[in-house]
């Protein structure tokens, strides 16, 4: 066994501990050492009650690192490479793996043996990472190679950047001169924003409760801002886009998970338009469309992580980064070490963050 740090969810408390352990790599399996993990409202959910898992757990899903070793069979890394990391670890055999559909495939968050003991039981991993902790065991299949992007910033690939992508180029398909709206300058927000700029938008508007989010908004491709009132039905906030945005809209891409949001990104749209629905609302939340409007060749899509394909949606957006299409570091908005991680989550419940990073000594 290892000993590393790490934050520990037992259902009451979140504790920060330098006595976790956790094992070896495996056959297909390396050990990664954490340099930097980001804070998702994912994460926030499981706290909160809204996405039950077993207990007691390490959270965090959005990861760079350096391997630190790997188990027998592993050749597409080594000891001392930089990499991100995927949550989602498609089986490869089912039809959908099969069909080129890795993305839906039913076992992609198949959980493996738990990773961790902390005060002498198992401790479980989250979405196949666990990056609230120093030191954790993946599969080699969830890693991509990321060299040249400080670790603070590549690992926003691994959730926010990769989602804001995905669902953007594989599930909403922006085109060139669409005209795109997209609810929440958060994480996955901005990335809606900058993937749809890169895919050539013509006219892009970002919706959001909070003012101080317009300056972010346009630092991200966004051409136009509209401040969304709290006290907004979704029918009263799709006249209001329709009216700012005095074109028809294309495509809506909603990431808040705001019931009132969900409504209006499906009632702003056009004839032929389609609505991606990316924000995790509380389970149950119900939504409503006029079903002859969307009988008008206009479709309403859910999607999880933006539909990614690892390696090749990875290995794009890093390939973005490098080349300058893509910014990363200025979505870090702090970064706070483990031993701070109180004070981080309060700052992205406060929103006052789009993204807040930790940072794990090195």
């Amino acid at each position: 066994m290892i000993q590393t740090s790490g934050a520990v969810w037992d259902g009451a408390d979140l504790v920060v501990t330098d006595e976790l352990e956790v094992r070896e790599p495996g056959p297909g399996e390396v050990s990664l050492r954490v340099l930097a993990s980001g804070i998702c409202h994912s994460d926030l959910n499981v706290l909160d009650g809204q996405s039950p898992v077993p207990l007691p757990v390490v959270l965090g899903h959005e990861a760079a690192g350096v391997v630190d070793r790997v188990g027998e069979g592993v050749t597409s890394v080594g000891p001392g490479d930089a990499v991100v990391v995927g949550s989602t670890v498609p089986c490869g055999t089912c039809r959908f793996c099969a069909a080129g559909r890795g993305s839906e495939c039913r076992e992609a968050f198949a959980a493996g043996p738990p990773p961790f003991r902390g005060r002498g039981r198992p401790v479980r991993a989250f979405a196949n990472t666990s990056s609230w902790a120093g030191t954790t065991t993946v599969r080699a299949s969830q890693l991509v190679h990321a060299p040249g992007i400080p670790a603070t910033s590549a690992a926003l690939i691994g959730c926010a950047v990769s989602t804001g992508y995905g669902v953007v180029r594989n599930v909403a398909r922006v085109r060139p001169g669409d005209a795109v709206v997209v609810f929440g300058v958060g994480g996955i927000g901005v990335n809606v924003l900058q993937t749809a700029r890169l895919s050539g938008a013509a006219r892009i508007l970002a919706v959001d409760v909070n003012p101080a989010k317009a300056e972010v908004a346009a630092n991200f491709g966004a051409h136009d801002f509209l401040i969304a009132q709290p006290s907004d039905t979704g029918d009263v906030l799709a006249e209001l886009i329709r009216t700012q945005m005095g074109v028809p809209v294309d495509v809506a891409v909603e990431c808040s998970g705001a019931p009132a949001a969900i409504d209006a990104a499906i009632a702003c749209t056009a004839w032929g338009s389609t609505t991606a629905l990316v924000g995790i609302p509380r389970a149950g939340t119900r939504a409503s469309f006029a079903v002859d409007d969307l009988l008008r060749n206009r479709r309403i899509v859910g999607s999880l992580n933006g539909s990614v394909d690892l390696h090749r949606d990875f290995t794009a957006i890093v390939d973005h980064v490098h080349n300058g299409e893509l910014e990363v570091a200025a979505q870090v908005s702090r970064v706070w070490p483990l031993r701070d991680i109180g004070e981080a989550l309060a700052a992205v419940r406060a929103g006052s963050v789009v993204r807040a990073v930790l940072a794990h000594a090195t």
